[in-house]
C-alpha cells in the first residue's frame, strides 16, 4: 500500500489500452520470442531459468538480430522463418527465380508436348501420304503396257478400278481410306455419276466419324461432300440436313469466318433456293459472298461462284441489270483464273445468257448458250448433266422464236441424258419434260402435251411435295394443254391450283404468279366470265410490267390477253392499243411463234367486233400470208 491507499489489480484491458491494442492482439504479439525470453527469465525453477546474465543478454542480442533464441523451441519452421526475415530481399529474389524456373519448366514441358504432338501429327500425315502414294502407284500400274497388254486404259477405268479396290484395302488406315474415298467420290460427282459417288462418300463419312468422333473438320468435310451429291440427285431434304449439320460444326470448330464456313453457307443456300425458299436462301448467299471477299480477295474461284449465285437471286427478283453485272464479274474472274475452256466458265456463260434473254436480247442469249454448250461437250462429253442443261436452255431460245421443231429435238436429247444419268424420277427430268410439254402446246400437239404435263405434275408432287414452285409450274403447263383443247372447266381448276400454290410459296410480284394469272384470265374470258377475267388479267399485267422491260414478249403476251378480254367487254378503245402494241413486239421478236399468231388473230377479232372490216381484212391477209388461220 502507498500513502494509505488500497492496492488495485491492473486488468489486461488497461494494459492493452495503454498500448492502443486489445488483449487478444497484445497476447498474439507477446507470444513471440520476447515473450518467451521474459517467461524463461521468470520461471520458478532455477534449472529452467537463464543460467547467467550473459545467457539472458545473448538471447536478447539474438532477438534483436532476428536470430533464433534459446528460450523458444527451435523447430525447422521457426529457424526457416527467422532466416527469411533476416534475408528478406535475397529470399524474395530467390523465390522469384524459383517461380520463374518452375514457370520455364512448365512452359518447356508444354512446348515439348506440343512438339511431340506435332511430330506425331507430321508422322501420321507422312504415313498417310506414303499409304496414299503406294495405293495410287499400285493403282496406276493398270495403265502399264505390260499390265494393259495392248488395251487402252482410260482415266475413268482407273477410277473404277480404284473404287473397286479401296473397299478391301487400307483397313488398318481408316483416315487414309476415308480421304481416298472422299476424293474418288467427288471425282465421280464431277463426272455426273452420282450413284457411284454416293456410296463412296457415305463410307468416307462413316470412317471419319469412327476415327475422329462426331465433331471434327474432316467429318464436316464429308458431310459437305455427301450433301452436294444428294442435292444433285434431287434429295433436297437429305442435302439440307447434311448441309445444316456441316455448317453448325464448322462454325463451332473454325469460328464465324473461315472459307469452309462460307462453303457451307453457299451450299445450304443453294438447296434452299432449289426448294423454292428464295427468302431463306438470299441471306446465306449474301453472307457467303461477303465472307469470301474478305478472306479470299476479289479474284478467287469461290468468290466467282458466290457472285454467280447472287446473280441468280437478283434475276429471280427481276433485277436484271444487277444480275447481269454480277454474272459478268463472275465470268471475268473465271476466265482470268481458269482459262476459256473450263466447266465453270461454261456455267458462267449459261447464267449470263439467262439474264440477257430476260432483258430482251434472245439473239445475244442464243450465242452465249451455244458457246457454253460447246465448252461442256468438249470437256465433259455428250452425256453429262451440265450438257443436258445447256441443251435445255438453248431449246428455250429456239422455242421462243417459233422454231418448235428445233426446240423439241433439243429438249428430247436433254431429257434422254437426264434419264440415263439420274433415273426416270428426278427433279431435272421433270424440269425437262415440262419444257418439252410447253413446246408441244406451242406446236399444237395438245394431247401429247397433256400426257407429259400430267407425268410432270405427278413426279414433282412425289419428289417435292404439293407446295413447291415447280409443281405450280407443271400445273400451269397442264392448264395450257387443257385450255387449248377447250376443256375449260378442267383448265380453270388446274390454273386456280397453280395460282394458289404460287401465292403461298412465292413473293407477291414473282413472274410465276403472272403466268398463272394470265392463264386463268384467258380461261375465264373463254368461259364468258369477262368481269373476273379482266381483274385477273390486269393483276397479271401489273406484275409483269414491274418485273420486265416494256418491250419484252412476256409483257406483250399479257397485254394481248387483256386486249382480247376487253374486246369481249366491247371496250374497244382500250383494247386496240394493247393489241396493236403487243402484236408489234411479238412479230418483231417471235415472228413465227404461237403468241404472235394469237396476237394477230385477236386484232382480227377486235376489228370484226368493232365494225372495222377493212382493218380486219388487212390482218387476215397477213395471217394468210403466214400460212395459217389459227
Amino acid at each position: 500500500m502507498t500513502d494509505g491507499a488500497p492496492t488495485r489489480a491492473i486488468t489486461a484491458e488497461e494494459v492493452s489500452g495503454r498500448r492502443e491494442s486489445t488483449p487478444k492482439r497484445l497476447r498474439r504479439r507477446l507470444s513471440g520470442d520476447l515473450d518467451n525470453i521474459v517467461l524463461m527469465a521468470l520461471r520458478k525453477e532455477p534449472q529452467r531459468r537463464y543460467a547467467s546474465v550473459e545467457a539472458l543478454s545473448e538471447d536478447i542480442r539474438r532477438y534483436l538480430e532476428g536470430r533464433p533464441v534459446s528460450a523458444r523451441k527451435g523447430t525447422a519452421a521457426y529457424r526457416l522463418g527467422k532466416y527469411v526475415k533476416r534475408h528478406a530481399v535475397a529470399v524474395t529474389a530467390a523465390a522469384a527465380f524459383v517461380v520463374l524456373l518452375i514457370g520455364f519448366a512448365v512452359a518447356m514441358a508444354v512446348q515439348s508436348a506440343r512438339l511431340a504432338r506435332e511430330r506425331d501429327t507430321a508422322a501420321q500425315e507422312r504415313d498417310k501420304a506414303e499409304k496414299v502414294s503406294a495405293f495410287l502407284v499400285d493403282l496406276f500400274k493398270v495403265s502399264d503396257p505390260s499390265e494393259a497388254k495392248g488395251n487402252t486404259i482410260t482415266a475413268r477405268e482407273i477410277l473404277d478400278e480404284g473404287a473397286a479396290r479401296i473397299g478391301g484395302e487400307l483397313k488398318e488406315q481408316p483416315a487414309v481410306k476415308a480421304a481416298l474415298m472422299d476424293t474418288m467420290g467427288r471425282v465421280y460427282e464431277a463426272l455426273g455419276l452420282y450413284d457411284k459417288a454416293r456410296p463412296l462418300l457415305e463410307e468416307a463419312l462413316g470412317l471419319r466419324r469412327q476415327a475422329f468422333g462426331d465433331d471434327h473438320p474432316d467429318v464436316a468435310w464429308s458431310l459437305n461432300s455427301l450433301g452436294y451429291v444428294l442435292y444433285r440427285k434431287g434429295d433436297y431434304a437429305g442435302a439440307e440436313a447434311l448441309d445444316r449439320e456441316a455448317l453448325t460444326m464448322r462454325r463451332r470448330l473454325l469460328g464465324s469466318e473461315h472459307p469452309d464456313v462460307a462453303q457451307s453457307l453457299n451450299n445450304l443456300a443453294t438447296v434452299l433456293y432449289i426448294k423454292g425458299d428464295y427468302a431463306a436462301a438470299e441471306p446465306f448467299y449474301r453472307e457467303a459472298l461477303a465472307m469470301r471477299r474478305k478472306l479470299l480477295g476479289s479474284e478467287h474461284p469461290d468468290v466467282a461462284a458466290s457472285l454467280n449465285n447472287m446473280g441468280m437471286v437478283l434475276d429471280n427478283k427481276g433485277d436484271y441489270a444487277g444480275a447481269e453485272t454480277l454474272f459478268r464479274e463472275a465470268l471475268a474472274i473465271r476466265r482470268k483464273l481458269q482459262g476459256s475452256d473450263h466447266p465453270d466458265v461454261a456455267m458462267g456463260l449459261n447464267n449470263l445468257a439467262v439474264v440477257v434473254d430476260n432483258k430482251g436480247d434472245p439473239a445475244g442469249a442464243e450465242a452465249l448458250y451455244r458457246e457454253a454448250l460447246a465448252i461442256w461437250r468438249k470437256l465433259l462429253g455428250n452425256e453429262h448433266p451440265d450438257v443436258a442443261l445447256g441443251l435445255n436452255n438453248l431449246a428455250g431460245v429456239l422455242g421462243n422464236r417459233g422454231d418448235y421443231a428445233g426446240a423439241e429435238a433439243l429438249y428430247r436429247e436433254a431429257v434422254a441424258i437426264w434419264r440415263k444419268l439420274l433415273g426416270n424420277e428426278h427433279p431435272d427430268v421433270a424440269f425437262g419434260l415440262n419444257n418439252l410439254a410447253n413446246v408441244l402446246v406451242e406446236k399444237g400437239d395438245h394431247t401429247a402435251a397433256e400426257a407429259l404435263a400430267r407425268e410432270v405434275v405427278a413426279m414433282q408432287r412425289k419428289l417435292l411435295g404439293n407446295e413447291h414452285p415447280h409443281v405450280a409450274q407443271g400445273l400451269a403447263t397442264l392448264g395450257q394443254a387443257l385450255y387449248r383443247q377447250h376443256r375449260l372447266a378442267e383448265a380453270e381448276r388446274v390454273f386456280r391450283e397453280s395460282l394458289e400454290t404460287r401465292r403461298k410459296v412465292l413473293p407477291p410480284d414473282d413472274s410465276g404468279i403472272t403466268e398463272s394469272l394470265i392463264g386463268l384470265g384467258d380461261v375465264l374470258a373463254a368461259e364468258g366470265q369477262a368481269q373476273e377475267a379482266e381483274a385477273t388479267l390486269r393483276e397479271g399485267l401489273e406484275i409483269v410490267r414491274k418485273k420486265r422491260p416494256k418491250d419484252r414478249p412476256k409483257v406483250a403476251e399479257a397485254e394481248s390477253a387483256l386486249g382480247a378480254c376487253l374486246t369481249r367487254l366491247r371496250n374497244f378503245d382500250e383494247a386496240e392499243p394493247l393489241l396493236l402494241g403487243s402484236y408489234q413486239v411479238l412479230s418483231s421478236k417471235q415472228s413465227a411463234s404461237r403468241p404472235t399468231l394469237d396476237a394477230r388473230r385477236r386484232l382480227v377479232d377486235l376489228y370484226v367486233a368493232w365494225g372495222k372490216p377493212e382493218k380486219a381484212a388487212a390482218y387476215r391477209a397477213t395471217q394468210a400470208a403466214a400460212g395459217t388461220t389459227r
